[in-house]
């Protein structure tokens, strides 16, 4: 029986990660791709496949680049015939050469696998679960294509079955070792002007922690997308448009929050060092202290235009919280110097009414 380790919620708060999906704009209004919550993309298949292919590069991708560093699994599921087995290297050369980093490293750290019907896929699902176990490195999960097999299908409700099976097997795994997962579905059919539901039927859309339709923008002069996030556990429905580009990569490639906020902070300890006033010197490593590194995660998780906005808003909200002790400090030195002055008083009147009493004596 495996033993059940019990954390606090610092010790897991340690734990999670947050890589980008290589779309600055797709980050902004999800967050991110972050450690034991589960993704659902659905829309064109040729956005998918970029979005996965960039997702297996930044999984490698080194720390200080803005990546994982580590390992993930790539689970396509495809028309033998007619789909590509597994990826496309092609794609994978260029979005790692526009990253800097040597693509056949990316093929060193990605584990790759095909299943081209029902069979297949459940046999490859039990050999992840495996898997996982007994590698530690592995946290981004891809499953591509999960519900290609529900088309055509002579039992469609026994092919769901087997798909749900599969899939709940793998992310509970993937929910004990702090693993993301992600899952790319086609869209059910739907009138013009509508936003299509996934394949998969309900329990996707109710399994799924965050879930994204993508659809190509026809009538664009310049090639674009649009997202759409339907679902997420707290951040608020939105829509997005970004620069698409069908040949390997979309978006901006930039560089997590981390990065950012690790370069600003070098930038402002110049600054720190050019102050005249020792004082307000101190006061930089006070306020680093006591709330931009207490608040680092918040603004991680927050769309700011930049980093300096983010660490800018942090200061004045502590600013505010320091004005707030000291007026509730005044108040309560207030309350104080009014008793004592009261009872001066009560003093002051009782030493005259002694004084008339003897002198009337």
């Amino acid at each position: 029986m495996k033993e059940v380790i019990v954390k606090t919620a610092e010790e897991f708060q340690y734990g999670k990660f947050r890589v980008s999906t290589g779309v600055s704009e797709l980050d902004n209004i999800i967050g991110g791709i972050e450690g034991s919550l589960f993704y659902l993309f659905y829309g064109d298949s040729i956005v998918l496949s970029n979005l996965v292919h960039n997702l297996i590069v930044n999984c490698v991708m080194p720390t200080e680049k803005g990546g994982l560093g580590l390992k993930g699994v790539y689970f396509n599921n495809t028309n033998y015939y007619e789909g590509k087995t597994l990826i496309d290297p092609d794609k994978i050369g260029k979005i790692s050469k526009l990253k800097g980093i040597d693509p056949k490293n990316v093929y060193e750290n990605i584990y790759m696998v095909a299943a081209y019907n029902e069979e297949r896929q459940k046999t490859i699902t039990e050999k992840l679960c495996n898997l996982i176990e007994e590698d530690k490195q592995i946290r981004l999960i891809i499953l591509h294509n999960m519900t290609v097999f529900l088309e055509g299908s002579k039992n469609r409700m026994e092919s769901l079955r087997k798909m749900v099976e599969n899939i709940n097997m793998i992310w509970r795994k993937a929910s004990e070792e702090n693993i993301a997962l992600i899952t790319t579905a086609q869209p059910l059919p739907t009138r013009k002007a509508h936003i299509p539901k996934p394949e998969g039927g309900t329990f996707l859309r109710h399994l799924a922690n965050i879930i994204v339709y993508m659809k190509i923008i026809k009538d664009s002069r310049t090639p674009a997308c649009k997202a759409y996030l339907i679902k997420h556990p707290y951040l608020p429905q939105k829509a997005i448009t970004f620069l698409f580009h069908g040949g390997g990569f979309m978006g901006r490639i930039t560089p997590s929050f981390r990065q950012r906020y690790k370069k600003e902070l070098e930038e402002l300890k110049s600054f720190q060092n050019t102050l005249i006033d020792v004082e307000r010197r101190k006061m930089f490593d006070k306020l680093l202290a006591e709330a931009w590194n207490e608040e680092q995660a918040a603004m991680g998780n927050y769309s700011f235009p930049t980093v300096l906005d983010a660490l800018n808003t942090v200061a004045n909200l502590q600013n505010r919280k320091l004005i707030e002790e000291l007026r509730k400090k005044v108040e309560e030195q207030q309350k104080v110097i009014e008793e004592l002055l009261h009872k001066i008083k009560e003093m002051e009147d009782g030493g005259r009414k002694d004084w008339d009493r003897k002198k009337d004596g």
